[in-house]
């Protein structure tokens, strides 16, 4: 309505004036407004490019073709700008997936937003690095459990702590894994071997009771942890685990030659039926073990158990408590 009424208007200027006829047409009072919707629309559709070239750039997928596909000089100039920086980003993460990225490496970037963007990844590497470390730490300790690697986050970290659980389990018995920490005492071979979420802590030789007091059998648990103290009035003890009334796992100071260490001692010099353990071996005990851990006395270890504590020596010499006496 607008428009006409502006036409009868210019209709009867021209009725008034037929001189200026020559000089005005209709054209010429709607050319501006005709190009000023031809400028609105060339922008819609640079703005409308630069979105597309936005939206590719979020997703990675912006390539050389799509750009000299774009009908705007500004929009393929914004999309070429883009692409670079796409180069950038790419690079960037590709270096954070094999977690070479550093912050000398971000420095380097000229552009703010790119810059912002690798140090970004930077925190997520550093996190991604510490998480796999943790996972490897962990199996090395024998410390991996479901739980725990149903907590990772990432699906590369929980497939990875999900294959080394299984290799953990499959390197430890049913027997090993029921408390996680368990003594064997080996009488007849006089050795003490501590495991610790299936790894081995503790191997040393021991003094047992002798052949007048013998040392208990049987699978007991710890009930009592007590520091220095006296035994029997007058041994001296600084560490000592109670496992059955009176019998302990217990360091002694009065053994103060290798022949009160010896093995074939034991028969008439060894303890009132406690098991006399070196220093270095018990303060391994004192510092990893607690009450209710459970503790386990043969004369011959069976084979089984046997057979997978010997896999867990490997070339470790054990604790010998005649060594620099």
């Amino acid at each position: 309505m607008k428009r006409f009424s502006l036409a009868l208007f210019a209709f009867g200027l021209l009725s008034l004036f037929p001189n200026i006829a020559g000089a005005i047409s209709l054209a010429d009072i709607f050319g501006n407004d005709k190009k000023a919707l031809e400028e609105e629309a060339a922008r819609q559709k640079i703005i409308t490019e630069q979105e597309e070239v936005d939206t590719r750039t979020e997703a990675l997928s912006l390539t050389k073709d799509f750009c000299a596909s774009l009908t705007t000089d500004e929009a393929r100039t914004y999309c070429e700008d883009s692409l670079s920086q796409k180069d950038v980003k790419q690079l960037i993460l590709e270096k954070k997936e094999k977690s070479r990225l550093s912050s000398a490496y971000c420095s380097t970037i000229e552009t703010r937003e790119l810059y912002l963007f690798c140090k970004k990844q930077l925190v997520e590497q550093k996190k991604k690095v510490r998480s796999r470390n943790d996972i490897l730490e962990k199996r090395r300790a024998f410390e991996l459990t479901e739980d725990y690697c149903n907590s990772q986050k990432e699906y590369d970290y929980y497939t990875l702590c999900k294959d080394l659980l299984i290799e953990q389990d499959s390197e430890c018995s049913d027997d090993m894994k029921t408390f996680g920490k368990k003594l064997y005492i080996d009488l007849g071979e006089q050795m003490i071997y501590g495991v610790k979420n299936c790894k081995l802590i503790v191997y040393s030789r021991i003094l047992s009771g002798k052949n007048s007091t013998p040392s208990p059998t049987g699978k007991y648990k710890i009930y009592s942890r007590r520091g220095p103290h006296y035994m029997q009035g007058e041994w001296y003890v600084t560490q000592a685990f109670y496992f059955r009334g009176g019998f302990a796992v217990h360091n002694a100071g009065w053994r103060k030659t290798p022949k009160m260490w010896a093995k074939w001692y034991r028969s008439y010099g060894g303890s009132h039926g406690c098991i006399n353990t070196p220093f270095d071996a018990m303060d391994i005990i004192w510092n990893e073990f607690e009450v209710g851990d459970p503790v386990e006395l043969y004369y011959t270890i069976p084979d089984d158990i046997k057979s997978e504590l010997t896999s867990k020596i490997g070339d470790r010499q054990p604790i010998d408590p005649s060594e620099g006496l």
